[in-house]
Order: structure tokens, then C-alpha cells, then sequence
């Protein structure tokens, strides 16, 4: 909302105005793991940018996160960094990583052809949400922390960001039972973080396959979202760094952008190009 110029001559008015207007304004949000082993998922693959931007949310760093009740399975500071001495325990963690899987790289493998809910024809899918995964500052990340049932009626709120609901019982298990929230929450939470990035426009609607490198998806990326800076966004490639698969934003608890740590910025992809792959 853009600023309100008034003369001096009308001072009163700005004043009689100015209570009521300030109260509506401020009422108006891979890596090896520490076994070392190498984090795979089902239902997902591995010049100054232009202004126009597809717009899901507001960028990390809106100030609009909604808090959610997160608990410490040993009785920590769910808010604070994790304890070193513990592992897989729901809430010890330190930062998340949200993982955006390039949708059509994905179809193109012998698990997308396999998986009709994201790659059957017709299924138009750029970027869409792999995951929200807790992570430890210094190595690795917490998982399978617990073993609370998924609740699939969740399911179906999901499918927009993450169509696949293999792979949405998947991360519930896998990481959102590290996250200290309730099913509800973290699935509330991973859609927050996955709309508060915005996706570049051109990227949204790909007609046709596009080689680019991946410092310039890094640019379009934090063009589109200034809140978030260069070394907040990874870019991974696979088939030997010949295709795009994912780009990854490193986000604090309350979703806000943040630096990714050494061992997620080392997986950054060193291909000079790599080619993503249209949307069907």
C-alpha cells in the first residue's frame, strides 16, 4: 500500500485520519544425514532478472508467519538451535530446508512415469513442493521421529503443492514428525513456506525446453524474491548435472530466508548449464 502525500493545508484532516489508518495498516509469512547415508524420496527427482514474477505468497521475511504450538520431544527449546548430543528427537533442529522439485525432470524418470497423480498427461506441473525438512546447522538432519499415523483426510488440502499423496505420507514420516508440530500444523506450515516464495514467470508455464545456468535460476530466483539472498537458494541437478531438479531455500523456523549452511551450499550444481525439461 502506497504512502499518503497530503498539503499542509490539509493537516487536520491528515491527523484526524492518521489513528484509524495506522490501526488497520499494523492488523493487516541433498545432504548426507548423520548416519551419512544419502537422502532420497519417492514422488519427486532429484543479466538483471525480469520484474515479472508468478506470485504464490509473499516472499520469506513478510512478517505474516502464524507461530504454531512446536513441542521438544526431550523437554528443549523447540524455538532455539538444536542439542548436538541428540538425534531424531521431533523439534531439536535448527533451520528448514523447502525443497522445490522441477516437476517435468521429475516425469521424465522411470518413478514419475510410474506416479499418475504428478505425471499422468495432462498434468501440468512446474515447480511443486518435495518438502519442508528440519535441518541441523552442523550436518545432516533429523528424521522418522516419530510414529504417529498419517491422517489422510490432510491429504486432499495438500495435493495442490505436492501431488502426490505417497509422497505426502512420506514426508509427514520422514520429517514432519521431527518438526515438533501437530499433522495439521506442519502441513500448514509447509504450505506457508512453499507460498511465500515466488516462482519466476517464466518458469511457470515452460512450453519449451530451456537450457540456462544454474547461477541464472539462482538470479531469477532472488530477483523475484529480494527478501531472500543468493546464498538462501541452492540449485540441484541430476543425470550427471545435465538436468535441473530441485531448488532448495534455506528458511529459519519462522520461515524467514536465512544462509544456506556449508554442507547444503556444497550441493550446489557446478554443470555451466543444464536443461530443464517442459512442462507436458
Amino acid at each position: 500500500m502506497g504512502a499518503v502525500i497530503l498539503s499542509k493545508s490539509y493537516a487536520p484532516i491528515a491527523l484526524f485520519l492518521a489513528t484509524p489508518l495506522a490501526f488497520f495498516l499494523t492488523s493487516c509469512g541433498s545432504a548426507p544425514n548423520q548416519q551419512g547415508q544419502t537422502k532420497t524420496e519417492p514422488g519427486v527427482s532429484a543479466g538483471p532478472a525480469p520484474a515479472d514474477v508468478a506470485q504464490v505468497g509473499e516472499a520469506g521475511g513478510s512478517g505474516r508467519h502464524r507461530h504454531r504450538n512446536r513441542k521438544h520431544g526431550r523437554g528443549g527449546d523447540p524455538s532455539g538451535p538444536a542439542d548436538p548430543k541428540l538425534t531424531n528427537v521431533t523439534g531439536n533442529f535448527d533451520f528448514y530446508l523447502l525443497s522445490l522439485s522441477w516437476s517435468p525432470g521429475f516425469c521424465a524418470t522411470p518413478a514419475g512415469q510410474n506416479d499418475p497423480g504428478q505425471c499422468a498427461p495432462g498434468r501440468k506441473f512446474a515447480f511443486v513442493l518435495h518438502g519442508l525438512w528440519p535441518q541441523y546447522e552442523q550436518t545432516g538432519w533429523p528424521e522418522d521421529c516419530g510414529t504417529e499415523p498419517f491422517d489422510r483426510t490432510l491429504a486432499e488440502k495438500m495435493l495442490a503443492d505436492m501431488p502426490s499423496e505417497k509422497l505426502i505420507e512420506h514426508e509427514w514420516a520422514k520429517h514432519g514428525t521431527c518438526s515438533g508440530l501437530s499433522q495439521k500444523d506442519y502441513f500448514d506450515e509447509a504450505d506457508e513456506a512453499f507460498q511465500s516464495i515466488k516462482i519466476p514467470t517464466q518458469y511457470a508455464e515452460l512450453a519449451t525446453a530451456l537450457n540456462v545456468s544454474p547461477s541464472e535460476i539462482r538470479s531469477q530466483f532472488v530477483a523475484a524474491n529480494p527478501k531472500v539472498g543468493e546464498e538462501e537458494f541452492v540449485i540441484e541437478c541430476s543425470g550427471n548435472g545435465r538436468y535441473l531438479s530441485e531448488v532448495h531455500a534455506c528458511l529459519t523456523k519462522d520461515l524467514e530466508g536465512r544462509a544456506c549452511n556449508r554442507e547444503e551450499l556444497s550441493k550446489e550444481c557446478r554443470s555451466g548449464s543444464v536443461l530443464m525439461r517442459p512442462v507436458r
